[in-house]
């Protein structure tokens, strides 16, 4: 193979973990928790898929990257840019995320087979209806090594497995490999094969070694995880999320040379197609690299190899494939922003599909869910804004510094966004916005939010509603000459000491919409202004 593009390994992973959002870069599909809306997964394991779905073909349908164009020559770009548009396309259409605990109710169907009830064990490749034994929630790239536990990356149906607990404990938390199976442990249960360990180093089933490979590739983009292939210090590794406190940083898997070829090897079965499918009605997005496993080696700079079967190479049957020596692509270079490539931010709100743009601006506004910060907004000079995700990664600019960032963009329902690559401080603030908020009503925003979308507001005299759980909101009101109009504060940040529901407050913010519903976001308690108490409720 040939190396094609001036991309690095390393500095590819360490920009995928910089600035993972949610991107979207596409039209955002609908999707629900209710298992009503959904079937038995209808494909079978080991059964080439030599098709896209018509599900796969819509969820690309204007994505500015979609393999077909770039097999066809009529699209190019560099592994990099298209490991971040990948990034926030399958970031940007996940719109419902599940609970860990109710992961099996959706695997009744998402890991079914044939259209018949009943649940593939991961690794053992078995199914309930033959074996009876305790189900664990197998997090396939360890929790041990990722910034996650049982929230976002961690209850993810693109990620978590239902595997056999005992045979869930014997694979643990090794880095996967190659080993001699004949001088190796079996890893069992009652006769039940479910891989192999020797030197702790786990070897899945060779029919599952494909599924690993396209787990792993999407938990690496989707989730900003870098340890995929090599150790990663810890001054490198995302964030932690709120329920999680270590991460070693351990690879998972041992080189890239045996991810590629697992992915070739075993190629994707009608059963992935299916459950992708299933998957993506529930949380919105897809594992991409199922439904174009040669996205693998070009977010790596590399040439798609000869003789892949996949859902569109028309190959049925696998040929050969070495992935041979990738060691001189093990090595760290500086991945700068491009300053010819800086566009305006009115132009990167104009921007196609996917497209990757490099803005420059003010962060005048951090905020995120209630109290952990994942987005900023940043103004330019001519008073555009646009709306930065950073989501777990550490976010090492202050409001009042100047940026420059390059990502993808794309629309959040609504909202324009940015999901970025790379990023750099033009000049250092003073912790204060130069961009001072403009005041409006709730009944302002109400009649024309896309004036005031991803702009810093303050909107004065508003009560503190109650919160409703189901949509992480708090509602608030404001009378204005006898007509009251309302709104919601989405996520907000917590209130401050002595302020509480019924509380008659000013707050600072950014307005922002979720489709038709206009809402505030709020980044913290400082922009919460008692005006006057209310009728004695107390947190």
């Amino acid at each position: 193979m040939k190396n094609r593009f001036m991309s690095v390994l390393l500095a590819l992973a360490l920009v995928v973990s910089s600035f993972v959002g949610y991107v979207p870069a596409q039209q955002v599909s609908a999707a629900t928790s209710s298992t009503s809306a959904l079937y038995y997964n209808t494909g079978h394991r080991d059964t080439y898929a030599t098709a896209l779905s018509a599900a796969a073909l819509a969820y690309y349908k204007d994505y500015v990257y979609d393999y077909a164009d770039i097999a066809s020559g009529s699209v190019t770009v560099g592994g990099t840019d298209l490991a971040a548009s990948l990034t926030s396309l399958m970031q940007g259409t996940l719109v419902n995320q599940v609970a860990y605990k109710s992961l099996p109710t959706y695997w009744d169907y998402t890991d079914a087979e044939d259209g018949k009830a009943g649940t593939i064990y991961f690794y053992a490749d078995r199914s309930t209806n033959e074996v009876s034994a305790t189900l664990n929630r197998e997090h396939v790239w360890a929790k041990s090594h990722a910034s996650f536990q049982e929230q976002k990356g961690g209850a993810d149906l693109h990620h978590l497995r239902p595997a056999i607990s005992v045979i869930n404990s014997g694979r643990s938390s090794y880095t996967m490999g190659e080993i001699d199976e004949k001088s190796a442990k079996q890893i069992t249960y009652n006769s039940v094969v479910g891989g192999y360990l020797k030197n702790n180093i786990f070897e899945p089933l060779e029919n599952v070694k494909g599924d690993v490979a396209r787990i792993f590739l999407y938990v690496y983009l989707c989730w900003g995880q870098p340890n995929l292939y090599f150790d990663v210090s810890s001054d490198k590794l995302p964030a932690f999320d709120s329920d999680d406190s270590k991460n070693d940083g351990q690879k998972v898997i041992e080189s890239l040379e045996t991810l590629l070829e697992w992915n070739y090897l075993d190629p994707v079965d009608t059963w992935e197609m299916s459950q992708n499918d299933l998957a993506e009605i529930v949380q919105g997005n897809r594992n991409v690299f199922i439904d174009y496993p040669e996205y693998a080696w070009l977010i790596f700079g590399l040439e798609v190899p000869e003789g892949l079967v996949s859902p569109t190479s028309g190959n049925t049957t696998p040929g050969s494939y070495d992935a041979g020596d990738l060691s001189g692509l093990y090595k760290e270079v500086e991945n700068q922003i491009d300053e010819k490539d800086l566009i305006s931010i009115a132009e990167a709100n104009r921007a196609a599909a996917g497209s990757i743009v490099t803005v420059e601006g003010e962060v005048i506004y951090v905020f995120g869910s209630e109290d952990s910060l994942s987005s900023a907004i940043i103004c330019d000079e001519s008073g555009n804004t646009i709306q930065l995700y950073f989501g777990n990664a550490t976010f090492n600019y202050n409001v009042g510094d100047k940026i420059m960032v390059k990502g993808g963009t794309a629309v959040y329902h609504g909202v324009t966004q940015i999901s970025g690559l790379v990023s750099k401080r033009v000049s250092k603030g003073n912790g204060t916005a130069s961009v001072r908020p403009v005041e409006v009503t709730l009944a302002e925003l109400n009649e024309n939010i896309d004036r005031y979308v991803s702009k810093l507001v303050t909107v004065k005299g508003v009560v503190l509603g109650s919160k409703n759980a189901e949509t992480s909101s708090t509602e608030i009101t404001q009378t204005v000459d006898g007509v009251k109009s309302s709104i919601a504060l989405y996520q907000p940040a917590s209130y401050p000491s002595g302020v509480a529901r019924t509380d008659t407050v000013d707050i600072t913010g950014i307005a922002t919409k979720r489709d038709d519903a206009v809402q505030l976001r709020v980044g913290s308690s400082s922009d919460y202004t008692l005006v006057s108490k209310g009728e004695g409720y107390s947190a």
